[in-house]
């Protein structure tokens, strides 16, 4: 089982590298985890080990590292090669003495998926030409001979008058404007400025202006205002549209559209805590015996009576998750198939395989799919093993901690548009 799981991971992985910023140099790399069925594997620890290479083969390697990573919600991983960060495990030779300047042509990538330093390698992969810009850190200034012209990014010259003389600032005048002279007939305009009659005109008006006659006027006016009968006309105007119909129409128009706020209207989360046990390599419809929460979602019999369908009432893309708890008794492993029927018929692509462990290890498999269903369908969570001892089991309450029972059989189905 390690090995498909290895080799799905290589299937969807994703390369990108890039360099980081100059203070912290390396080189940066993502990929996708996915597991052999195709789906996310999410928030799944693990090691890697990445090495660069000067050719394809084991006797150019330059620099290797072992990281421990972990993926995201989305299966997303990253690694930043070279970089002292969180999870760095080891590193063999150092990135400090890496001479860029000598082509390096390929990334190795091996993956440990169960953590126990057995890595398996997926290959050989050409490097991108970003990471070569690494090899500016290399760029000594004193190499530099002669003078570079301004044109290809120097200063043209070797001191700094030639320079002024150069960009054409060489007549400029750092003196501030504070400090700068004036001429004598600007300086007797101001002073006579100041004595102005104009001034003392302005001076007078302004005093005369705080006690005239329409300044008092204005006051007595605003005052009477306060008291007018269209203020008192506006007051009276504000009070009513407060209780007027169309403020109540407005109200019930906002009621009204807070109702139409689209919302999943047919959804359901059913479980069931029985033993349920079948015979060895037949095709059996997993039991749902209760209803966690639903609407308009139901659960109804089969052919033969038993409640294994859930049956949805309108066409849509429905959302669906399952988990179903697995129990064998004796040590040996066996082989668990899953899938889903819609009205009786195998939905497409969604069958997957897993082991369960035996020695009555609890083996929990999970599934989610999206599927396009219509009025009145109905569908079925199918299993098979090869083992009758393997059953669907579920967990009773448990104390030291307090904590709920675990249902053996577990589904959400939802109506997402």
């Amino acid at each position: 089982m390690k090995k498909h799981f290895l080799l799905s991971i290589w299937m969807t992985m994703v390369f990108s590298s890039s360099t980081i910023a100059q203070s912290t140099p390396g080189i940066h790399f993502q990929g996708i985890a996915r597991s052999k069925e195709g789906l996310i594997v999410a928030n799944k620890q693990m090691n890697i080990k990445i090495g660069l290479y000067k050719d394809s083969v084991e006797d150019g390697l330059v620099y290797e590292e072992i990281k421990s990573i972990k993926t995201n919600v989305l299966g997303v991983f990253f690694v930043n090669i070279g970089k002292e960060e969180e999870g760095k495990i080891f590193t063999k030779t150092s990135w400090d003495k890496i001479k860029w300047e000598d082509e390096l042509a390929f990334i190795k990538v091996e993956i440990d998926p169960d953590n126990d330093l057995q890595f398996l390698s997926l290959g050989f992969y050409p490097i991108n030409a970003s990471p070569y810009a690494l090899h500016s850190y290399s760029v000594n200034a004193t190499n530099i001979r002669g003078t570079i012209p301004i044109s290809q990014g120097g200063t043209g010259t070797t001191n700094l008058k030639d320079l002024k003389n150069l960009l054409s600032i060489d007549k400029i005048n750092n003196t501030p404007d504070s400090l700068k002279p004036i001429s004598k007939l600007q300086l007797n305009l101001i002073n006579e400025k100041l004595n102005s009659i104009d001034t003392n005109s302005l001076s007078s008006r302004v005093n005369l202006k705080l006690n005239k006659t329409d300044t008092v006027y204005l006051s007595n006016r605003i005052n009477q205002k306060l008291n007018s009968i269209d203020t008192n006309s506006l007051s009276s105007r504000v009070n009513l549209k407060l209780n007027k119909n169309d403020t109540i129409s407005l109200s019930n128009r906002i009621d009204k559209l807070y109702q139409a706020i689209p919302s999943p209207k047919e959804w359901g989360c059913f479980y069931d805590t029985s033993r349920q046990a079948t015979t060895a390599n037949t095709a059996t419809a997993v039991q749902w015996n209760f209803a966690a929460a639903s609407n308009t979602a139901t659960i109804t019999n089969n052919t033969v009576g038993l409640p294994t369908r859930i049956t949805m009432q309108s066409e849509g893309i429905y959302k669906v998750f399952y988990k179903i708890q697995m129990l064998k008794q004796d040590i040996s492993n066996d082989e668990l198939s899953i899938w889903i029927r819609k009205n009786s018929a195998a939905y497409p692509f969604s069958h997957q395989s897993f082991t369960i462990y035996g020695g009555s290890i609890k083996n929990s498999f999970t599934g989610n799919y999206y599927l396009d269903l219509g009025n009145k369908d109905y569908i079925e969570v199918f299993y098979s093993v090869k083992s009758t001892s393997s059953q669907i089991m579920s967990n009773p309450t448990s104390n030291n901690p307090s904590r709920p029972s675990t249902p053996g059989a577990y589904l959400i189905i939802e109506k997402i548009n």
